[in-house]
């Protein structure tokens, strides 16, 4: 693999994006109109997160956290409070109320949006790697076919 590529999970990629639109990372394609300068979605339905940016780590661990939520947390605010919680050291013993409360008096709101947008990125993997499962479970399974012995014939 490239050695620009840092493969931090299996549907988690880091790479510097310049090297990207500049061709040294040929193994990676993303949709760059709907790529930000901090994270994007490959065509093959990966994360994919800047190195180059600033806040690069800051989005890793966001993002982490955020690929450990349920469906269920991923979709109600339950699972943006328990984020938090987790990233934020003085929020764990706050509580919802109290971290709205905190966010509003300090002028937070755009984290806020910024932490939705990394949770929207987290749906469209999820949409896009089950749709990816489903039409695999429902395809003729070719790898299978190309592992046969020549004259093999196996049933399913």
């Amino acid at each position: 693999m490239n050695k620009n590529i840092e493969v931090i999970n299996e549907n988690l990629l880091a790479v510097n994006f310049e090297h990207i639109n500049a061709g040294l990372i040929k193994e990676i394609t993303f949709d760059s109109e709907n790529c930000s300068d901090y994270a994007s979605l490959t065509k093959d339905g990966k994360i994919l997160l800047n190195k180059n940016d600033s806040m690069y780590q800051k989005n890793l661990t966001l993002i982490q956290e955020i690929m450990q939520l349920t469906d269920e947390q991923l979709n109600s605010e339950k699972g943006l409070y328990e984020v938090m919680r987790k990233i934020f050291k003085p929020f764990q013993k706050l509580s919802n109320e109290e971290i709205d409360k905190f966010i509003k008096e300090n002028g937070f709101e755009k984290a806020i949006h910024f932490y939705y947008s990394f949770f929207q990125l987290e749906k469209q993997r999820r949409i896009y790697q089950n749709n990816s499962d489903k039409h695999q479970k429902s395809s003729f399974n070719l790898k299978r076919l190309f592992n046969r012995k020549v004259g093999e014939v196996k049933n399913g």
